[in-house]
This record gives structure tokens, C-alpha cells and sequence, in this order.
């Protein structure tokens, strides 16, 4: 019968396995921190790009359709919709577009020179492009904050974030 000098090994002993598991944990826990903010910083840039997004489209719309569109924001519901202009006021807008989304829970809205009624902020557009000059800052879990703004009443709105060396230069009103 053949014995070898060394038998040949079936599985993992307990020091290895539990070597292994002491790594595993200590990755994590690097990585953790980092992954938190990352989620943090994704809902916020989300928060941004659905805004941009919607004021596109009112801007958009209002160009094609000949008749004023607004975004309206409602920070205390964390909610944003078009409506376009009828006659007798705004309404929502009855396709996808009108449809309300729903910004993160944890993001607070701050806005400049946005007209504002009951709750509610409008960014409005003119049938002939032009648009309210405003400013929006969204502050994310951790402070960290992004500047929403059109530079100008010709302009769309541009992203950056606060404290970036070039201002926004808004203010003044817009008629419909």
C-alpha cells in the first residue's frame, strides 16, 4: 500500500477560512464610507439632471407649441410637473411629460428669483424661447450642494456646483 510522505489536502482549515473572513471585512469597511457618499452623490446629481430635464422639455414645447409652459416645483412634497398655458391659467400637461416626478427625500430645494405662489415654484418659458432667470440650489445628504441656473432669459439652465469661479448672473422678471 503507497503513503505518501505529505497527504494531499481536501479542504481549508479553520485559520485559513477565518484569515479570509478577516479580509473580506476589512475591505468593507474601507469601502463603506466611500460607497455612501458615491449613493449620496448620485441621488443629488439625479435630483439635477430631473429638473434640467423638465425645464428642456417646457422650454422645448413652448418653442413648438407657440403658448408659455412652466415647471412647477413643490420642494415641501419633493414633486415636479409641466403645465402649458390655456386659456384661464396653466395646467398639467396631459401626456408624459405632465406626469409628476418625484425628487429624493432627502435633497432640500432653495431657489432665487423663481415666482413662487402657495408652495410652489414656477420656471417658466416663452412661447418665443425665453425663459425666467433663476437659480436653484439642491443640498444633498453630507451638504454637499449643486447650483441650478440660467444665466440668462435666452438661455437654458446650466448645472454647477456652488462655489464653481463663475457666478450666475439672474434676476429681473419675465412677461408672459
Amino acid at each position: 500500500m503507497f503513503h505518501p510522505a505529505f497527504p494531499s489536502r481536501q479542504a481549508f482549515t479553520l485559520i485559513e477560512l477565518i484569515l479570509v473572513l478577516v479580509i473580506i471585512a476589512t475591505l468593507v469597511a474601507v469601502a463603506s464610507p466611500t460607497l455612501g457618499r458615491l449613493h449620496r452623490k448620485s441621488k443629488l446629481d439625479a435630483a439635477a439632471r430631473t429638473i434640467v430635464a423638465l425645464h428642456a422639455e417646457a422650454r422645448s414645447r413652448a418653442l413648438r407649441d407657440g403658448r408659455a409652459y412652466r415647471v412647477v416645483i413643490e420642494p415641501a412634497e419633493h414633486r415636479a410637473w409641466i403645465e402649458g398655458q390655456a386659456a384661464g391659467g396653466f395646467t398639467a400637461t396631459a401626456d408624459a411629460a405632465g406626469r409628476e416626478v418625484v425628487l429624493d427625500k432627502t435633497i432640500t430645494l432653495e431657489f432665487d428669483d423663481a415666482p413662487e405662489d402657495n408652495g410652489l415654484y414656477f420656471l417658466v418659458c416663452r412661447p418665443d424661447g425665453m425663459t425666467q432667470p433663476t437659480g436653484i440650489v439642491l443640498t444633498g445628504a453630507g451638504d454637499r450642494e449643486v447650483l441650478l441656473y440660467c444665466p440668462s432669459a435666452s438661455e437654458g439652465m446650466v448645472v454647477g456646483e456652488v462655489g464653481d469661479d463663475t457666478p450666475p448672473a439672474w434676476g429681473g422678471e419675465l412677461e408672459l
